[in-house]
């Protein structure tokens, strides 16, 4: 019976696999991070886009006195700063998204060197067993050819 193929680092492949798991998963929380880090950009420019709105409608309608004026100047000051703030948010997060994805190809490369490494060892392993059942075969056929005939009854 032909001995079975065995990859000595079959635990660090494992390992480094759920690295690589571990590592995607990383990847997905920081698009995801990023993707609502934008989506507050976006809700903040279309409450800007509203208050600009209400803005024209009231000065359409014949204006309005100071103190609205203050509130909507101090109202949009205010969003500016939550879009600043919320732009910052998104250069962090898609510096952090960036900085996974170099450790999501990492670990992939690192995964992968063990892989072709195993690869090549059951092609070893393969040509090795093949090797051997072919050397087998001939010394069946060389003893079956050696051995005399049997009479016929």
């Amino acid at each position: 019976m032909p001995k079975r193929f065995r990859f000595g680092l079959e635990t660090l492949l494992h390992h480094r696999q759920r690295i690589e798991d571990e590592r995607a998963g990383g990847l997905a929380r920081a698009v995801q991070a990023r993707l609502e880090a934008e989506a507050a950009v976006r809700a903040i420019d279309e409450r800007t886009e509203r208050s600009l709105a209400d803005q024209a409608a009231l000065l359409a309608q014949g204006g309005f006195a100071a103190p609205d004026l203050a509130a909507f100047v101090n109202f949009r000051h205010g969003l500016e700063v939550q879009r600043e703030h919320a732009q910052k948010t998104v250069a962090k997060a898609l510096h952090e998204e960036e900085r996974a994805r170099r450790a999501l190809v990492q670990a992939r490369q690192d995964r992968e060197a063990l892989s072709r490494l195993k690869d090549k060892q059951f092609k070893a392993w393969q040509i090795e067993i093949d090797n051997a059942e072919a050397h087998l075969m001939d010394e069946l056929a060389t003893q079956a050819f050696a051995r005399p005939a049997r009479p016929e009854t």
